[in-house]
């Protein structure tokens, strides 16, 4: 009894009744899994306004040294830092952190 038990079960998952698949009918296909690509932000949000508008232009001055630009759109906040800690193969993102921490502080130099 276990043997026909077990042989009938057995059919039915090679025909494919548990995977989707029917009887007599083609196989559906499968969709494509889209995998979102993660990008870095070119727009950063204001600490002063709190707006999304701070803009960062990275110039790289020597090969050790980098120079930025920060701006803000809406309140024209203006900021030119000489980062001589930050490597020159930092990105905006870190820029971005390192006026942040500037700013917090008390010690960026702000135009208006």
């Amino acid at each position: 009894m276990f043997a026909k038990y077990y042989f009938t079960l057995h059919n039915i998952l090679l025909c494919g009744v548990c995977t989707g698949v029917s009887l007599g009918r083609r196989r559906k296909k499968r969709g494509k899994v889209v995998k979102r690509v993660v990008r870095i932000p070119a727009v950063f949000e204001c600490p002063r306004c709190a707006a999304r508008t701070l803009s960062i232009i990275v110039k790289k001055k020597s090969e050790d040294r980098a120079y930025a630009v920060i701006s803000c759109g809406t309140c024209g906040l203006l900021d030119e830092e000489d980062f001589a800690d930050i490597p020159a193969i930092y990105q905006t993102v870190d820029v971005y952190a390192k006026f942040i921490d500037l700013y917090n502080s008390g010690r960026a130099k702000i135009k208006l």
